[in-house]
């Protein structure tokens, strides 16, 4: 028997995925703008500079903004568009209500497998 808590997979209305929009916002604009600066560092390594202790801090604090997505029941695809995927049951399935930073709310979904070039619209 394992010491670990069982933990029960969280889904999302349409309505409560955006309702949680202004805060999942702020962290994805927080994940795309360190993703860009970890971009830059690893530029400025790959011509020779040394960046290896910024570079680290900034794994670091993406890290910890991936794990706060995942503490929401959320799940980051893509660190540059700030891609998020939102469980969700539609018509007795799982699939996934799809966001981006810049849209301005959840109005998309797409079947488990399809990821976002299986976006519909809600």
């Amino acid at each position: 028997m394992s010491g670990e808590p069982t933990l029960t997979k969280k889904y999302f209305s349409i309505d409560d995925a955006n309702r949680m929009l202004p805060l999942v916002r702020a962290i994805v604009r927080d994940v795309v703008k360190e993703y860009e600066r970890l971009e830059r560092l690893q530029d400025d390594s790959n011509a020779g500079s040394s960046k290896s202790d910024d570079m680290e801090a900034v794994r670091d604090e993406l890290h910890a903004l991936v794990d706060e997505l995942q503490q929401l029941g959320l799940s980051l695809k893509d660190f540059k568009m700030g891609l998020v995927d939102f469980p969700h049951q539609r018509e007795g399935r799982e699939v996934n209500l799809c966001w981006h930073l810049g849209e301005e709310n959840v109005s998309t979904w797409h079947e488990i497998d399809s990821g976002f070039a299986g976006r519909q619209p809600l």
